[in-house]
C-alpha cells in the first residue's frame, strides 16, 4: 500500500507561534498546527489570534499537522 497524502479544508483559529523557526498555530484543546510555505510570524503577529483557512494535510504516520495553501487573518478580538 503506498503512503498518500490526503487533503481537507480546515477553518481553525488560535494563537500564533514560532516553533523552532516555523510559524504555526497553537488551537486550543486542539492542537498545533504548522503553516507551510510562510516565514516565521512576524513580531507584531505573535501571541496574536489568528484564523488559518487552507489545506489540512493528513499523511500516514505522520506527527504533526500542517496547513497548506493557508490564508491568515489577524482577528482583532
Amino acid at each position: 500500500m503506498l503512503d498518500t497524502v490526503t487533503e481537507h479544508i480546515i477553518n481553525v483559529t488560535g494563537c500564533a507561534c514560532n516553533i523552532n523557526g516555523h510559524p504555526a498555530l497553537v488551537a486550543e484543546n486542539v492542537g498545533i498546527f504548522f503553516i507551510e510555505d510562510m516565514p516565521e510570524w512576524e513580531e507584531s503577529w505573535e501571541n496574536k489570534r489568528i484564523r488559518a483557512i487552507g489545506n489540512l494535510q493528513l499523511q500516514p504516520g505522520a506527527k504533526q499537522n500542517i496547513i497548506s495553501k493557508p490564508v491568515v487573518q489577524l482577528l482583532l478580538h
